[in-house]
């Protein structure tokens, strides 16, 4: 006995109805999930510990702390952010810590749907302590500033806490211009007497070192150097270059960590890094906390940047017709089941060999 093959018309309706289950399944799954981030990143709007304005606020009224401290410096997050409940766990094994800079590069693309996924996974990794980040080139494009300030706020700011000052400055899209200069300058001037360390956080990294394949841009920070020398600036973080190093210079240590969860599509199994600052009444120690790579961090990582991000967000963009169409595939799909339940299974025929 032989089976007779499975007709064209129907091996198409087989088809035609699984690939309408998948684009249903897609479909609901991604606008189910945008929408909960949607309502996520508008409640974040107002939630305590993001936002550096509500985070300088938060730290101006905690207790003096006097001159011993500890506060966490994170790295570019971007499509880790799987990562951030692994990393709110470090600040709950070093506590009490008192806040986090994160040096830029929170989400991967400037668009609505990358901010609602960031804000989506921190909300799930349950921060509470201010968090303040850094404008990195991923987070802001020329015409697409505003989403950082409104769930970010402002791009430069600085704070005094514990004797000493932390400044937040603004190189995302290159080195600092005339007005940033005068502004940090000022700032200093302003404070250096009353404070005993003084930290800078930005972005792009002003140094160059051997092996971080980049374009030379320390003549381009000239003025900076000149600056951190003259103020005895104790540390400059940032972010961007993928990987961490630690260098010394005229006595400003440089800290640069551009994973703080990211990873790149040729490779993906990254460690991840922490920096914790421990401030000292005649000393600052800095220690980098490595986090082994994991494969289901990748994978969740890369479920919800898709769900979220990209099907989820366009979901977002018009949820009227999104239904309207999630309804008309999932009715075409039932037609299409029917239909193939209809042809019945495959006909079948005896084929008896005669003998001559």
């Amino acid at each position: 006995m032989h089976d007779r093959p499975t007709s064209i018309g129907r091996r198409s309706l087989i088809i035609l109805a699984g690939l309408a289950g998948i684009l249903w399944v897609s479909g609901a799954l991604g606008f189910w999930m945008g929408y909960q981030a949607q309502k996520t990143a508008a409640r974040m709007q107002s939630y305590e510990w993001i936002h550096n304005a509500r985070g300088l606020k938060k730290i101006s009224d905690s207790p003096d702390p006097g001159p011993l401290f500890k506060f966490a410096v994170f790295g570019d997050i971007q499509r880790g952010t799987a990562q951030l409940p692994r990393l709110r766990r470090v600040i709950e094994d070093e506590a009490p810590m008192a806040f986090v800079v994160q040096t830029g590069d929170a989400v991967s693309h400037p668009d609505a749907g990358h901010y609602r996924l960031f804000l989506d996974a921190f909300a799930r990794a349950q921060f509470a302590l201010p968090f303040l980040v850094v404008p990195g080139n991923h987070d802001v494009d020329h015409g697409s500033e505003t989403l950082f300030e409104q769930y970010f706020g402002p791009r430069q700011v600085w704070f005094e806490y514990g004797r000493a000052l932390f400044i937040l400055a603004d190189n995302a899209l290159g080195p600092l211009d005339e007005a940033q200069y005068h502004w940090l300058a000022k700032v200093l001037a302003d404070h250096r007497q009353a404070t005993e360390h003084i930290f800078l956080f930005m972005h792009l990294p002003p140094i160059n070192w051997e092996g971080d394949g980049g374009i030379p841009v320390e003549h381009l920070y000239a003025r900076l150097f000149a600056i951190l020398k003259s103020y005895r600036v104790d540390y400059v973080f940032c972010g961007n270059w993928h990987g961490y190093h630690r260098e010394e210079r005229d006595g400003t240590v440089f800290v640069v960590n551009g994973r703080g969860g990211d990873y790149d599509h040729d490779a993906r199994l990254v460690p991840c890094y922490s920096i914790v600052v421990e401030v000292r009444r005649d000393a600052v120690l800095d220690r980098v906390i490595e986090l082994a790579p994991r494969i289901s961090i990748v994978l969740q990582s890369e479920f919800r940047d898709l769900f979220v991000a990209h099907i989820g967000a366009r979901a977002m963009q018009n949820p009227g017709l999104t239904a309207a169409l999630l309804l008309l595939l999932g009715a075409s799909g039932v037609v299409l089941s029917m239909r193939v339940k209809k042809r019945g299974p495959p006909d079948r025929r005896d084929i008896t060999k005669q003998s001559p």
